[in-house]
């Protein structure tokens, strides 16, 4: 997104950010570009409509999930750009199993809101 950028990512890491936010806005459909990071508001009403106890999805694909339900409910979505900033401590919890994981989860949410 214009105005965001990534530090201290390998060009990897970004290739793969960018596929990954590319397959969920196309398997799923939506209008935002990052899928996968970010800030997100919303309003009381918008929460209601959303009904955040009703979701299924676990983990990072409950975003997708909200992504879904907000856009099938006729919710007005935005993004503002941000800096993501590679962690100075700690190693990276993702795995192929995890990766793979993802996308078949993308796909299953798909298939939630037939």
């Amino acid at each position: 997104m214009a105005g965001g950028r990534d530090e201290g990512r390998s060009w990897f890491r970004v290739w793969l950010t960018k596929f990954s936010c590319w397959f969920a806005r196309i398997v799923l459909s939506l209008p935002v570009r990052d899928t996968n990071s970010g800030f997100r508001a919303f309003t009381r009403a918008a929460m209601e409509r959303i009904d955040p106890a009703t979701l299924v999805s676990g983990g990072p694909s409950i975003v997708h999930e909200v992504f879904v339900r907000a856009q099938r409910r006729g919710l007005r979505m935005a993004e503002m750009p941000i800096t993501f900033v590679e962690r100075q401590r700690g190693t990276s919890e993702l795995t192929l199993g995890r990766l793979l994981d993802g996308f078949v989860k993308v796909w299953r949410i798909r298939r939630l809101g037939r």
